[in-house]
């Protein structure tokens, strides 16, 4: 069993113009703030530190965000525009990668160190994911469909895998050093071998699969936006467990219509509580244990 906390870092701001005959206070009336901001402009991918430290990031406004996953606050790490950020991950030097979704970059930022770009021209990069040995890979989705290995010194042109998967996206590997993902358009969980481009799959049924992480003990966490649910796959027999239901993940608002939102980030922190971005309520979800 889980409960579940909202993230949701709010300003209650209320502005005076002076001069203009609008104030905080009128005649007969008192002013309250109805519906607090975020500092959010949408929130798409998420990622946990090797130091365990949540970044979150946003492709509308362009920036990537450091989020106290106990208070809730919430800081710029990486300003606009370099902070567009569909997808984070982090290499065993605990170097920062992320995706320009928009842009087509990937960009890099070792400890104490500037941003690099590791690589441009991929219109809708979305995913990417370090291996153990430091090797980057990265997925097209949406505006193109493809898996890519990126040079992490961005020296070298990105070295096309496979194309026309059927959306990977959301993926990690795991401790065998095989990527595993949801294909979107396929309703699949797979096993992709990145020397070969074999891919197996693992698990199938879904509805929109949107994003995945890997539990501690070995478990893929994945966000299936068309039932707007969280559901756990076991990597060895493809057996699936629903973990919540009913989030405001994106859920289609009637049969067959498109979902309400789609980018949905999700990232499995060491004591297993499972971080997952609404951008119906611009906020973030935390799926806690009992």
């Amino acid at each position: 069993m889980i409960y579940i906390r909202k993230i949701l870092h709010s300003l209650s701001m209320i502005v005076v113009m002076a001069g203009t005959g609008f104030a905080a206070h009128a005649e007969g009336y008192r002013v309250e703030t109805f519906v607090p901001g975020s500092v959010f402009h949408g929130v798409h991918g998420l990622a946990i530190s090797p130091a365990g430290e949540l970044f979150a990031g946003s492709v509308i406004g362009q920036t990537l965000y450091r989020v106290d996953e106990t208070s809730g606050d919430v800081s710029v790490e990486i300003a606009a525009p370099q902070g567009m950020a569909d997808d984070i991950s982090f290499a065993p030097d605990d170097t920062m990668a992320w995706t320009g979704y928009i842009t087509g970059h990937i960009y890099a930022r070792s400890p104490g160190g500037e941003v690099r770009q590791l690589a441009e021209g991929l219109p809708g990069i979305n995913s990417l994911a370090y291996r153990s040995d430091g090797r980057l890979y990265a997925t097209q989705v949406f505006l193109a469909d493809a898996l890519y290995e990126i040079d992490p010194k961005g020296e070298a042109a990105p070295r096309q895998i496979i194309a026309d998967m059927g959306g990977l996206n959301g993926f990690e590997f795991g401790p065998d050093d095989k990527l595993y993902g949801p294909l979107w358009f396929k309703g699949q969980v797979v096993r992709v071998d990145v020397g070969s481009g074999d891919k197996t799959i693992v698990a199938q049924g879904f509805v929109m699969p949107e994003g995945m992480d890997m539990a501690p003990d070995g478990r893929l966490i994945v966000a299936e936006v068309g039932k707007a649910r969280i559901v756990s796959v076991d990597p060895a027999d493809g057996s699936i467990a629903v973990l919540a239901d009913g989030l405001p993940i994106g859920a289609p608002a009637a049969a067959g219509t498109p979902p309400t939102s789609l980018p949905t980030g999700i990232a499995v922190s060491r004591d297993g509580s499972i971080f997952v971005t609404s951008d119906i309520e611009n906020a973030i979800l935390k799926l806690i244990p009992n």
